[in-house]
């Protein structure tokens, strides 16, 4: 019965359809089956499928974050860093046997294609084996495709096993190739010629991966073959992940033989004794190059290309600038001057000139080539930071030399300078400051009574000085307010506290300077030339080869380079000589001789201490006074104008002191009986060093003459036991400083220079209080104390010598 107003009759709630779906017309199935009528999209609207793309007829969909595709992102990355941590791990576990490296790499990649197969084939099963799934109880066998509405997915087609393989192989051998050539004999080879290179390498290497995928990526109309194929087979995530595991495994391995160079097995082909290289350097650069060769040592693999360790480097410098100059010059003498250079960096091109110049003619001596400037610096006048006012420091650049000395001179600052005799600094300094100074001025500066070997000695003993005068509250003649005439690197050496690896180990903190750059200065320019010696051996080719690499390499810039190291130690660039403004050799000898006519006569005394604790040092103490002041001493230490005497301490029986060679001018005569005389050095009793010094400061009050610049040496452990040592009832530590403060033989200060012997050194102290050290008690005179623990004694008394003359020829 139907009720009013009611439409069509509704079916009952769980009745089942009498009407076979069969039986229904296809029009009204299409009808039942079609989605309902949609809304046009708004005007200006584009439609969008189910994952946010654009899609005619479809509505806008808010964009879904695909956690599958982003796992598989993040897993492929995982993947590649495997790669590339197995790589290098391989290579550096079997980098001494090529054999073993090459089969662990196809291991590694056989293991990679196994798992390739063994996904491949499970998916395969897989799709071969549906899982049939029952959408209710009333439709057995019903599947997912035939619920209306839902379309199937399709199949997923397996290519075939040989073909999927064989490209899988080739793909794979083929991107591990490819990546190793690029690691070991592209990216390594430009690195190893310098950073530069490098860089562009590997920026030329990503732009050609960028085109190599914007050319994947692309979709023309019609792509070729090898194009359609890549982008198919890579559409794969596995098959691009395994790749680019694969090329990561070979690019790190390539990258780690490269660096590594790992050498063949000692039994197959033994690595041959290294090169022997033997540096001979100026004083003024000796500590940079020191530091620089363990860098270069361990670049050698990179540099040379080769596995073996090829070269061994030892740098050294001669007791003086014109100690190496005259041993060049002339036929080296192995006993004096030590075993031959093969490297020699002097500190300018001048010195090269000057020493073929002066080369004997029957070729004796050794044939110098000079490749080129290493660094350079300018010669300064230093000035302590501290006394730097405003009228300095508007000198700091391109003042006049006569500027400033006058301006020196007039803020009471003297002027300090090594011996120009002996330093290749002062000699080129000097030349450049005297032509425009006055007799006064040029008086001066050779009043100083001690002039150093080279910039580092003069800076060292200013440290001393400085650091003792705040102690005595006053200054020793002019160390107080004094300027340096110095090298640059010499200066930045000193403000950078390096200097105690050289020429001052026993520099306390250092006081900062400030440099006045002259107007057009004269630079040392640091040549880098080999030396060739008559009748070297075959392998003099390799020598040279090797000498030359480390020059490249002394020159060479980037993150490890011998440049980077040469500027720690204050140097310059390289610079050629033609901006070095180089004196010419009429000026230089002019220099010299004004010089040597202006500076006081020396007079110099050496007290050797002859105690008991001294007994290890005196067979070396004998052979240094013998080298140095024996007839075969070389240099022009001691003129004939200048005095020298030995004496030991204590004497004999309660005698103070005991007289080895007399008090007396610097003869030939005076010279022969110095080995004999110093030969009957015997450690007994105890010595007396306070005592001695105040016996000395009156024997050289009463020998000095007019203008005259007297000093003592004292050889000593420092070791005393006053008031109970030999002769030990004079004095103290502070009674002999004021002894030496205020006595001027000749007109010049007194000073006190220590040769310290046993291991505390320069640190010893006499009196046993800590303040009154050895150190103390020479910078408390204006002398230095140099300790002998690591040092020749035959260089340290030649330097100490040096500081007192500058005199010409040995007289």
């Amino acid at each position: 019965m139907k009720a009013s107003g009611d439409g069509q009759e509704a079916a009952v709630s769980g009745a089942r359809d009498a009407t076979d779906p069969a039986e229904t017309a296809p029009a009204d199935l299409a009808a039942a089956t079609a989605p309902p009528p949609q809304e046009p999209p708004p005007q200006g609207a584009t439609p969008h499928d189910g994952a946010g793309k654009h899609v005619a007829g479809k509505p806008d969909a808010k964009p879904t974050f695909d956690a599958r595709r982003a796992g598989m992102y993040i897993f492929g990355t995982f993947l590649v860093g495997i790669g590339t941590a197995a790589g290098t791990a391989i290579t550096n576990y079997f980098q001494n046997d090529h054999l073993l490296l090459f089969i662990a790499l196809a291991l590694v990649l056989l293991i990679a294609c196994v798992l390739f197969f063994l996904g491949g084939i499970s998916r395969a099963l897989r799709a071969r084996w549906p899982r049939v799934r029952r959408l209710s109880p009333g439709r057995p066998g019903a599947r997912l495709a035939d619920v209306p509405g839902r379309r199937a997915r399709p199949a997923r087609s397996v290519p075939r096993a040989s073909a999927a393989g064989a490209l899988l192989i080739v793909s794979v051998m083929t991107a591990a190739a490819a990546a190793f050539f690029v690691g070991y004999s592209v990216i390594d080879n430009s690195f190893a010629h310098g950073t530069g290179p490098g860089l562009i390498c590997l920026l030329g290497i990503l732009i050609a991966v960028s085109v190599a995928v914007a050319w994947l990526r692309h979709r023309p109309r019609n792509p070729g073959w090898v194009q359609s194929c890549a982008r198919s087979w890579l559409r794969s995530r596995r098959n691009a992940t395994l790749v680019a595991s694969v090329a990561a495994l070979g690019l790190s391995a390539g990258l780690t033989f490269g660096v590594v160079d790992p050498a063949p097995p000692a039994a197959a082909a033994p690595c041959p004794a290294p090169t022997e290289l033997r540096v001979l350097t100026s004083s003024e650069i000796l500590g940079a190059i020191q530091a620089a060769i363990p860098e270069f040592e361990q670049d050698e693999s990179t540099v040379l290309r080769d596995a073996c360790y090829a070269i061994d480097l030892t740098a050294y410098a001669a007791p003086t600038d014109s100690a190496a100059d005259d041993g060049l010059a002339s036929q080296w003498d192995l006993a004096t001057d030590g075993p031959h250079p093969d490297i020699w960096i002097p500190a300018s091109t001048a010195e090269v000139t000057q020493v073929t110049e002066a080369s004997r003619p029957d070729g004796s001596s050794p044939r110098l080539r000079t490749l080129g400037s290493i660094a350079s610096s300018p010669i300064v006048v230093a000035v302590p930071a501290a006394l730097v006012g405003p009228p300095l420091r508007a000198m700091e650049h391109g003042a006049s030399t006569t500027t400033i000395s006058q301006a020196l001179g007039a803020a009471g600052i003297g002027l300090r300078v090594p011996n120009p005799r002996l330093s290749e600094t002062a000699r080129l300094g000097i030349t450049s400051l005297y032509q425009p100074l006055t007799g006064t001025e040029v008086h001066q500066i050779t009043q100083s009574g001690s002039f150093p070997s080279d910039s580092g000695s003069l800076l060292c003993a200013a440290a001393q000085q400085a650091a003792q005068l705040p102690r005595t509250g006053g200054s020793h003649g002019d160390a107080g307010r004094a300027a340096y005439l110095v090298s640059e690197a010499a200066m930045n050496e000193s403000n950078g506290n390096l200097l105690s690896e050289g020429a001052c180990a026993t520099q306390a903190a250092t006081q900062p300077l400030t440099a006045l750059y002259p107007a057009n200065p004269i630079a040392l320019d640091f040549p880098f030339t080999t030396v060739t010696w008559a009748g070297d051996s075959p392998a003099a080719t390799v020598r040279a080869s090797d000498e030359r690499a480390f020059y490249n390499w002394l020159i060479s810039t980037g993150l490890t380079s011998g440049h980077r190291m040469l500027t720690t130690y204050g140097l310059g660039d390289p610079e050629p000589p033609a901006q070095t403004n180089l004196p010419s050799p009429e000026a230089i000898t002019s220099a010299l001789d004004a010089f040597s006519q202006a500076q006081p006569p020396a007079h110099i005394l050496i007290a050797v201490d002859d105690s008991g604790p001294m007994a290890p040092y005196l067979t070396q103490i004998a052979a240094a006074m013998s080298a140095v002041l024996g007839p075969q001493a070389r240099g022009g230490y001691l003129g004939g104008r200048d005095s020298f005497g030995v004496w030991k301490f204590p004497g004999a029986g309660e005698k103070t002191s005991a007289t080895l060679v007399p008090f007396g001018p610097a003869t030939t005569a005076r010279r022969t009986r110095v080995p004999n005389d110093v030969a009957s050095l015997t450690a007994h009793d105890h010595s007396a060093q306070f005592n001695m010094l105040e016996q000395a400061a009156t024997f050289l009050s009463d020998a000095a003459g007019p203008e005259s610049a007297s000093s003592v040496i004292m050889l000593t452990d420092g070791d005393s036991y006053w008031p109970n040592d030999q002769g030990g009832t004079y004095s103290s530590f502070d009674d002999v400083t004021n002894i030496y403060r205020i006595a001027t033989p000749g007109g010049v200060s007194l000073r006190v220079f220590v040769i310290a012997f046993g291991p505390p050194g320069c640190a010893e102290s006499p009196s046993g209080h800590p303040g009154q050290s050895l150190t103390a008690l020479a910078a408390a005179t204006g002398g230095t104390c140099w300790g002998a623990a690591s040092a020749d004694p035959r260089q340290l008394l030649s330097n100490a010598i040096s500081q007192l003359s500058a005199s010409t020829g040995t007289g």
